[in-house]
């Protein structure tokens, strides 16, 4: 928790009353204290308030190329669909080509189509369609965002989430998501489609989806 403290003393004098120590100010100080207090007030509670782990991180380039589209890191999926501000699928909404969505809506996609979702691969997000529930292949959820960006979002290691984290990092990095929580793989992170470079997705202990990915 983050906190202000101030000091007076050196600027209004102390009067030793043995072990309590009293500060002695002068009527001017006393004027321009109560003036200034209410101030100093509002500055220690904002600095109070408990500093909150960073729930969406930047990184500014990748490669020649500059992203002004976020990550996405929460705790659960209703958080994130908060965050992307989306709703689920209507009835008739279900199997529809993500450009022929509206924009705030979220739904479940088939794994091996997450490629379809890279830019200037198949143009238009047209070759992808959600449904309203998770199933056999399609169990990795995306969401159409409020603003219409596409992200997809995975399970990650907090070392993997740190590696994509890097400040310095200017180029693509191939990272291991999972379809759910996989051992230390916790991190439910939403990736933009702008930045996934190459996703290749396996099958592994029946029911678990890994994807190997390259992001941007």
């Amino acid at each position: 928790m983050a906190s202000l403290t101030i000091s007076l003393a050196p600027y209004l004098g102390e009067l030793d009353l043995g072990v309590l120590k009293i500060p002695k100010i002068s009527s001017h100080q006393a004027s321009l204290f109560k003036r200034l207090g209410p101030i100093l007030l509002i500055v220690t509670l904002i600095c109070s308030v408990p500093i909150l782990p960073s729930q969406i991180f930047h990184t500014k380039a990748c490669g020649n190329k500059s992203f002004s589209i976020d990550f996405i890191v929460e705790d659960d999926v209703d958080t994130s669909r908060k965050v992307t501000q989306v709703r689920e699928l209507t009835p008739l909404q279900e199997n529809l080509e993500l450009c022929k969505l509206p924009n705030g809506v979220f739904g479940y996609g088939i794994t091996w189509g997450i490629d379809r979702l890279i830019e200037g691969r198949w143009g238009d997000n047209c070759g992808v369609t959600l449904q309203k529930n998770p199933g056999l292949n399609s169990n990795i959820e995306i969401h159409k965002s409020s603003n219409g960006t596409m992200y997809v979002f995975a399970y990650a290691s907090e070392s993997t989430l740190l590696s994509l984290k890097d400040p310095t990092r200017d180029k693509p990095i191939d990272i291991r998501l999972f379809d759910k929580p996989y051992k230390e793989n916790r991190h439910l992170i939403g990736i933009p489609s702008s930045r996934i470079k190459n996703w290749f997705d396996r099958r592994i202990q029946n029911d678990i989806t890994v994807f190997d990915a390259t992001l941007c």
